[in-house]
C-alpha cells in the first residue's frame, strides 16, 4: 500500500493521531523511515496549526517527512531540500488556498471526519512530489 492510500484510508481517524502526527508517523510507516518513538513524537505539538490554527499540521508534518526522506545536509547547505519543500508548499496551498490551519478548517474540516479528508489530499500531495523527484534523479 502506497504512502497516499495508507492514509486515506482513515489512518488519522483508526490511529488518534493528530494532522502533524498522522503524516510523520504514516510516512515512518510506508517508506520505512526507521523513526523511533521519540522522533515521531517531534511531530506532535504541530497538529491543529501548532494548536493556534496557524501553519496547517498536514503541511507541517510532511515537511518533517520531506526532511527525514530527503535532506541530506542542513537545510541551509541543501539547495535541494528547499526545491522539495517549495514545490510540497506551491501544491499544497494551490490545493487548499492557504497554509493556514483556520483558512484550511472553514472549507475542508468535516465535523465527522475532522481533518481526515485534508491529511489524506496532503499525503497524496507529498507522494506526487517525492515520486516526480525520484523519476528525476
Amino acid at each position: 500500500m502506497s504512502y497516499a492510500e495508507l492514509v486515506a484510508a482513515d489512518y488519522m481517524l483508526r490511529n488518534d493521531y493528530n494532522c502533524a502526527e498522522t503524516m510523520l508517523v504514516a510516512a515512518n510507516e510506508a517508506y520505512e523511515l526507521g523513526l523511533d518513538e521519540r522522533a515521531l513524537h517531534a511531530a506532535s505539538p504541530f497538529g491543529g496549526g501548532m494548536g493556534r490554527e496557524r501553519a496547517c499540521g498536514a503541511l507541517t508534518g510532511a515537511l518533517m517527512a520531506i526532511g527525514c526522506m530527503r535532506a541530506r545536509d542542513w537545510s541551509h547547505r541543501d539547495a535541494h531540500l528547499g526545491e522539495l519543500r517549495d514545490e510540497f508548499m506551491k501544491r499544497f496551498e494551490a490545493r487548499f488556498g492557504s497554509l493556514d490551519c483556520a483558512q484550511i478548517k472553514k472549507t475542508h474540516r468535516s465535523e465527522t471526519r475532522g481533518c481526515q479528508d485534508v491529511v489524506a489530499i496532503a499525503a497524496a500531495i507529498l507522494e506526487e512530489v517525492l515520486n516526480e523527484d525520484a523519476a528525476a534523479r
